[in-house]
């Protein structure tokens, strides 16, 4: 399983930057995940100001987690 990531970073503001975390996830590929990524990507798109950059990450979930 898979949880996506995605990081916003300033380009005019150096070393500023904003880690996105999926709240639809876990995946259960790789793609699935990187497919998830480019489509937070393009929504994030709609509501920051340029210019940033993009970058993204698809951690690989270790262990299930559970709920008490």
């Amino acid at each position: 399983m898979f949880i996506t990531f995605v990081k916003v970073c300033s380009l005019v503001a150096t070393f500023e930057c904003v880690e996105f975390q999926d709240n639809r996830g876990p995946y259960k590929t790789l793609k699935e995940c990187e497919d998830r990524a480019r489509v937070m990507a393009l929504d994030l798109q709609r509501v920051i100001i340029p210019p940033v950059e993009f970058s993204y990450k698809c951690s690989q979930q270790l262990k299930q987690e559970y709920s008490t």
